[in-house]
């Protein structure tokens, strides 16, 4: 039997299905809503057509044995290059990622809590007004001080 996947499912009696974030060679990963706990998580619903000669469950633990690694990977490289640093960086990681190295919660990638994260936020906001960065409305771009290549001429000349 072949199920639809499609928002308002719900998986594992828990999940409710939200929107499709994306997909891949391995499935679909979608939003979805924990009802237990009401956060937004990631779930990635592997496809039945997985690659062939490949066992679905080996190659989600070798995602997370990656992501394992990479975390170790940082670190030592942290404490290599920057050994009087890494103990400081590292805390200052932890105060934005509530106490972790990283927050699995979904939404919160590339944002920080706590003071240090707005602090970050306030010097950014007066960087984009200092050098007129602003969000606001931005001038409609224009082809005026390009022009087309010669005909025929072959490859342009690279100035070396």
């Amino acid at each position: 039997m072949n199920r639809v996947v499609a928002e308002g499912l719900r998986i594992a009696g828990r999940y409710t299905l939200v929107e499709k974030l994306g997909s891949g060679g391995q499935g679909e990963v979608w939003r979805a809503v924990d009802q237990e706990n009401p956060e937004s998580v990631a779930l990635k619903i592997l496809s039945r057509t997985f690659s062939p000669g490949s066992d679905p469950w080996e190659v989600l633990q070798r995602e997370f044995q990656v992501v394992r690694e990479l975390k170790i990977l940082f670190r030592e490289w942290l404490e290599t290059h920057y050994p009087a640093r890494a103990a400081h960086v590292m805390s200052i990681i932890h105060s934005l990622r509530g106490g972790q190295d990283n927050d699995p919660r979904f939404g919160s990638r590339m944002r920080g809590e706590g003071p240090f994260a707005q602090l970050l936020r306030q010097r950014f906001q007066l960087a984009c007004t200092r050098y007129g960065l602003t969000r606001g409305a931005v001038a409609p771009l224009s082809t005026a001080l390009f022009r087309p290549p010669p005909a025929n001429r072959g490859q342009l000349d690279l100035g070396f």
